[in-house]
């Protein structure tokens, strides 16, 4: 899918990312976001509540929505707040410091665009595969990271990196050991 090369601690290394289809939906894979209905072909009964049900992803005649009231609730039990980046934008757009309910809202509506994303496969999982240039018997991978997030799979890279040259040495130690025992067998024909 997106193979590129990077330097680590003066080694060189492939990295491949590849699209994880195995990792589900956002709201199934992990903790902290909002309520989604099922595919449903019944859309009048949602559509006659757009304040209530927002459209997640449209697929012909089925839809996906999110439903933003039973979210503010779970929002406000589970604590849902902001980064404080995100609470400073928020302040400068209300002009004031934002009260409980703002901040509860506001998570709500970026969750809800964070999963209309990957809905809308704007964003989508993917693992990342790192291999030595020289030495490929060994990878390292992760999966189910979200495509988009360029800052962390870099640094998820680097990571799989240091992995893959902490086995180094066992693996060019076996390299050594059957290049011997190939030398030895050469010998003995």
């Amino acid at each position: 899918m997106n193979d590129h090369v990077i330097t680590h601690k003066g080694h060189t290394f492939l990295v491949e990312h590849e699209r994880d289809d195995q990792s589900g939906p956002p709201w199934t894979e992990s903790d902290g976001h909002g309520i989604v209905t099922d595919w449903t072909r019944n859309t009048d009964e949602y559509d006659a509540e757009p304040a209530r049900y927002w459209v997640l992803t449209r697929d012909r005649w089925e839809a996906r929505y999110y439903d933003v009231d039973a979210t503010r609730e779970k929002a406000t039990k589970e604590g849902w707040g902001l980064s404080p980046d995100r609470e400073a934008e928020l302040i400068v757009t209300l002009g004031r410091q934002p009260e409980p309910a703002d901040i509860i809202a506001r998570a709500v509506e970026l969750d809800y665009q964070y999963l209309r994303d990957w809905a809308n496969d704007e964003w989508y999982w993917i693992g990342v595969i790192v291999k030595h240039r020289d030495f490929r018997g060994h990878t390292e991978s992760v999966w189910g990271l979200q495509s988009s997030d360029d800052p962390y799979l870099r640094e998820t890279a680097i990571e799989l990196a240091d992995q893959v040259l902490d086995a180094l040495p066992a693996l060019v130690s076996a390299e050594i050991t059957r290049l011997q025992e190939l030398a030895e067998m050469l010998r003995d024909e």
